[in-house]
């Protein structure tokens, strides 16, 4: 038991069965690809006025009536590190939804600037290249990935 409970610290994805299997504790999901240890360690404040002529690649990902619609901007640093930004885009008529679903965390996002909304019931991809809010540089990543989905 002790070499799994290594093993199971070792290599976060086999961690939850050794919970479930050794320990009789019940998980949330049945693997983990990341420690939560290791997500903790790389928490942080990305500040976006530092990040102004960095190096950038960008991953945009449609959503249109059920699903956010999720653009994220990585910017690489010379020590292997990364900084990303995200932004959300919700449409204004799923609010209420997602709200039930979150616990009313949705409309938190939506004051604090997390998550913005577009109006109707899709999401008006056309807002999306003027994301950048009054005030804000504007980041231009060097590449892009399109995940395009009707849901």
């Amino acid at each position: 038991m002790r070499a799994e409970a290594r093993q199971a610290r070792q290599q976060p994805a086999r961690e939850n069965t050794f919970r479930r299997l050794y320990l009789n504790q019940w998980t949330q999901q049945h693997t983990r690809w990341l420690s939560l240890a290791a997500w903790d360690a790389a928490a942080g404040l990305v500040v976006e006025g530092q990040l102004v002529g960095r190096r950038c690649y960008g991953g945009l990902d449609l959503g249109s009536t059920q699903d956010l619609t999720a653009l994220a901007l990585d910017f690489p640093d010379d020590d292997g590190g990364h900084e990303v930004l995200w932004r959300f885009w919700l449409p204004e008529e799923r609010l209420q939804d997602l709200d039930r679903r979150t616990a009313g965390q949705a409309s938190v996002w939506v004051r604090q600037g997390y998550l913005m909304l577009t109006p109707g019931n899709v999401v008006d991809h056309g807002a999306i290249p003027g994301a950048a809010r009054p005030g804000r540089p504007r980041l231009r990543p060097r590449r892009g990935g399109l995940v395009a989905r009707q849901s």
